[in-house]
């Protein structure tokens, strides 16, 4: 997926999850679906606990962050040190 194409599914709004980059149309934070991807879950355990997002969408979070993985690492990070 290309940035551009990524971008119309990503959309940050400062009402929402803190202004962090999010899933358009959803509450749903970029980083939460890159930290579930990276603690190994499948595209199937996120559809079937998402199930307001699409493969599409998925696939646009990897595309965000492949762009803004500084932005992201650092929401990762400051959600870790919340627990």
């Amino acid at each position: 997926m290309y940035m551009r194409d990524a971008m119309e599914r990503i959309e940050k709004k400062k009402d929402f999850v803190g202004g962090r980059a999010k899933i358009k149309d959803t509450r749903i934070p970029v980083w939460a679906i890159i930290g579930y991807l990276q603690s190994d879950h499948t595209y199937e355990y996120l559809l079937e606990n998402f199930p307001t997002i699409t493969r599409e969408d998925i696939e646009a979070c990897e595309s965000y962050y492949a762009e803004n993985k500084a932005e992201i690492d650092h929401d990762i990070a400051d959600q870790d040190c919340d627990d």
